[in-house]
């Protein structure tokens, strides 16, 4: 795992960090509702060098996703079974 801390005059501190894919969560209070079509439409233009990083928050013990949804579920059909 790589850590790399950033502070800009707005954020809060942050670090790049690996999570698996199954420890990541969304929470229905913080995040819109999935939208298959969106999923599909960036599933059938996937490109790895493009899907960034999934910003994450954790809390109560889990990872929960706060920009990134639609990407993360791409990729886990993007990866198929066994990701």
């Amino acid at each position: 795992m790589s850590s790399n801390k950033r502070t800009t005059a707005h954020h809060r501190p942050y670090r790049l960090q690996e999570v698996p894919l199954g420890a990541m969560t969304t929470s229905p209070k913080t995040q819109r509702e999935l939208k298959p079509y969106r999923v599909n439409e960036l599933l059938a233009n996937f490109d790895l060098d493009m899907f960034g990083h999934p910003a994450l928050s954790w809390r109560a013990g889990k990872y929960f996703i706060i920009d990134g949804q639609h990407r993360v579920e791409a990729l886990k059909l993007w990866l198929e079974k066994g990701w």
